[in-house]
C-alpha cells in the first residue's frame, strides 16, 4: 500500500494543464465567487466582527489554501459551524484573543498534518459528528432571531438558554418588516436551493434585498447602519502582552478551532472525491488549512476550513483544478476593493435568513433518527454531544462526545474477548494435569483482568496450562503485565505455560515486552498440535504421528 506524503500540494499536478481547463476554471471560480460571496457577509455578520471578516477569509485563507492545498477543488472560507464558537471566544476573549487564537489554530493544524494524522481525523463517529452537527444548527438558529425580528439589545448573552430568556423578553419589539425580509429569505434560500440548486439563490436574495429596502426606505437595520459604510475592519493579530498564561487560556479555544476545521475540510475533501473521481492527500490538506488560519489572522478575518457548499458549486460550475479556487479568492478580492461600499443597504435580516436557511439543511432528521434506533451506546453518544454543543460549548461537546464512545467501545471490545475452556472437547486427547484455555477477542487493558480471572485458578490444579491465541488479534501494555504475572506465579508453583498459534502481530508485542524471555522460547508453538505431542512427550507419553514412529516437536 502505498504511503501517502506528508506535503505535496494537489497544484504541483497540472501536467498538461491546457487553455480550455483555464478558462473552466476562471468561470467556476466567478460562479464560485458569486455563490459564496453572501456567505461570507452573512458569516462576517453573523459573529458580530462586521461583514468584511468574512470577506478577508475568503480572500487569504481560500487562496492559501488552494496554493497549498491537497484537494483538486475544494474552496476554502468561513462556514456556518464557525459562528458559535467564534461569537464565544469573542464574547469570552476578546476580539484579539480571536486572532491568536485562530493562528494557534492554524499552528495546531500543521502539526496535525506534519504527524500524519489525516487519515485518523477523517473518521470521527458518527453519532458524534451528526451531534454537535445538530447542536450547532440549533444554536444558530436562536443567534438569529435577535436580526431576524429586528430586535436592539444592549446585551445578547452567549449562552443558549439565556439568550431564549432574553428573546422572549423582547418579542414585544418585533419589528414586522425585518420578521417579513428575514421569513422571505429563508423561504427563498431554503426552496430555491432544493429546486433549482444551481442558481446561486443567497445571491439573489441579497440583492432582492438589498435593492427592496434601497428603493422603498424601509425602516430595518442595515449593514451599513450598523458596521458603518467600509466592509474592511481593522482587527489584526497583535502578540503584544502575549503571555504563557494567555496562551495556556487559549489553547482549549484553539484546539476546538483546530479540531473542528480539520474533520470539516476532510469530510469536505472526501465528498469532492467522489464528485470528480480523485483521491485528496489528506495531511497535505491539513498543513494547508493551518497555513491557511494562520494567513488570515494577520488580516483580521475568521477561523477557516473546508467549504462543503463552495466546493460543490465548484464541481458543478466545471472546476477542475486548484486554479479555481484560487480564482473565488481573487474575485472577491476585487469586489472587496471596488464594489464594499454596494452592500452597505443590505438588510442584517437577509443575512440572518442566509444563515437560517444554511442551519435547517446542516440538520439530518432522518440520520438523527436512525442512529437514536441503532445502539444504546450510539444514542448516548449522540444525545450527549448534541444537548452539551447546545448548553455548554463546542470543544466539550466534542470531548465528552469522544469519551463516551471511548468508554463504550472499550466496553464492547472488553465484552467480545473472552475465554473458554477445551478440557471437554479435548477428553483423552490431554495429558493428565493439562488444561487448555481457548483465549478470543482482545487482551488489552478493558479484558486484561477477565483473562487473568479465567487463568489464574488453574494454576493451583495444573501441571500444564496451554493458552490458545490464534483468535487474539491485540496485546497491549497491561495485558503484557498480567502475562508476566502469571507466568511468574505459574514458575513458582511449577507450573508450564505453553501459548500456541500465536498472531504475528501479537508475537512482536511479546517480543518487545520481553515475554517471550520470561516465557522461553521452547513453550512458543506454531500449532496447537505440536504443543500437545510436546507435553506428551515431556511427560514421557508414546506419541505418534499418521501411526509411525515418535513425532518431531515444532516449536515456534
Amino acid at each position: 500500500m502505498e504511503t501517502e506524503p506528508t506535503f505535496q500540494p494537489k497544484i504541483l499536478n497540472l501536467q498538461g494543464y491546457r487553455i480550455q481547463t483555464l478558462g473552466a476554471d476562471l468561470r467556476a471560480g466567478l460562479v464560485v465567487a458569486l455563490f459564496a460571496l453572501p456567505l461570507c457577509l452573512a458569516f462576517g455578520a453573523a459573529t458580530g466582527l462586521g461583514p468584511g471578516a468574512g470577506l478577508v477569509t475568503s480572500v487569504v485563507a481560500g487562496f492559501l489554501a488552494a496554493l497549498l492545498g491537497g484537494s483538486r477543488v475544494q474552496v476554502t472560507g468561513p462556514t456556518a459551524a464557525f459562528i458559535v464558537v467564534v461569537t464565544g471566544i469573542v464574547a469570552t476573549q476578546g476580539v484579539a484573543g480571536l486572532m491568536v487564537a485562530t493562528f494557534l489554530a492554524g499552528l495546531l493544524l500543521v502539526a496535525f498534518g506534519l504527524l500524519r494524522l489525516g487519515p485518523v481525523l477523517r473518521f470521527l463517529p458518527q453519532p458524534i459528528l451528526v451531534g454537535f452537527t445538530a447542536g450547532i444548527a440549533v444554536t444558530l438558529v436562536v443567534s438569529q432571531l435577535k436580526d431576524l425580528l429586528g430586535f436592539t439589545l444592549p446585551e445578547f448573552p452567549v449562552e443558549i438558554f439565556p439568550r431564549l430568556g432574553a428573546l422572549a423578553q423582547a418579542l414585544p419589539q418585533t419589528n414586522g418588516w425585518t420578521l417579513g425580509i428575514g421569513v422571505a429569505t429563508v423561504a427563498v434560500v431554503w426552496l430555491g436551493e432544493r429546486w433549482w440548486p444551481k442558481v446561486p439563490w443567497s445571491l439573489v436574495a441579497l440583492v432582492a434585498g438589498a435593492a427592496g429596502v434601497a428603493w422603498s426606505h424601509l425602516p430595518v437595520p442595515t449593514l451599513g447602519t450598523v458596521f458603518g459604510s467600509s466592509l474592511f475592519l481593522g482587527h489584526s493579530l497583535d502578540f503584544s502582552g502575549m503571555s504563557y498564561d494567555r496562551v495556556l487560556q487559549l489553547l482549549p479555544a484553539a484546539f476546538t478551532l483546530a479540531f473542528l476545521g480539520a474533520v470539516e475540510s476532510l469530510l469536505s475533501a472526501s465528498v469532492a472525491d467522489g464528485l470528480v473521481g480523485d483521491r485528496h492527500r489528506a495531511n497535505t490538506e491539513l498543513i494547508a488549512q493551518g497555513v491557511a488560519n494562520a494567513g488570515t489572522a494577520l488580516f483580521g478575518g475568521l477561523p477557516a476550513t473546508g467549504a462543503p457548499g463552495r466546493t460543490n458549486a465548484n464541481v458543478r460550475s466545471g472546476g477542475t483544478t486548484p486554479v479555481a479556487a484560487l480564482a473565488h479568492s481573487v474575485v472577491l478580492g476585487v469586489i472587496c476593493l471596488f464594489a464594499g461600499t454596494l452592500a452597505t443597504s443590505v438588510p442584517l435580516a437577509v443575512l440572518a435568513g442566509i444563515v437560517l436557511a444554511i442551519a435547517l439543511r446542516m440538520v439530518d432528521v432522518r440520520e438523527f433518527r436512525l442512529i437514536l434506533k441503532t445502539t444504546g451506546s450510539d444514542a448516548a453518544a449522540l444525545l450527549t454531544t448534541f444537548v452539551v454543543t447546545m448548553a455548554v460549548d463546542l470543544a466539550f461537546a466534542v470531548i465528552s462526545g469522544l469519551l463516551l464512545a471511548f468508554f463504550f467501545f472499550v466496553r464492547n471490545m472488553a465484552q467480545s474477548s473472552r475465554t473458554h475452556s477445551s478440557d471437554r472437547t479435548l477428553a483423552g486427547e490431554l495429558p493428565p494435569g493439562t488444561h487448555v484455555l481457548d483465549l478470543d477477542g482482545a487482551f488489552f487493558f478493558g479484558a486484561a483482568g477477565k483473562f487473568d480471572e479465567a487463568i489464574r485458578p488453574l494454576l493451583s490444579r495444573s501441571r500444564t496450562i496451554v493458552l490458545r491465541m490464534d483468535d487474539v488479534n491485540l496485546l497491549d501494555a497491561t495485558g503484557t503485565r498480567v502475562l508476566h504475572r502469571l507466568f511468574t506465579d505459574a514458575q513458582a508453583k511449577g507450573v508450564r505455560v505453553v501459548m500456541a498459534e500465536v498472531q504475528p502481530a501479537v508475537l512482536r508485542v511479546m517480543e518487545q515486552g520481553e515475554l517471550i524471555q520470561k516465557l522461553g522460547t521452547a513453550n512458543l508453538f506454531a500449532s496447537f498440535e505440536g504443543a500437545l505431542r510436546n507435553i506428551k512427550a515431556a511427560q514421557g507419553m508414546v506419541v505418534r504421528r499418521g501411526g509411525s514412529g515418535p513425532s518431531c516437536f515444532d516449536p515456534l
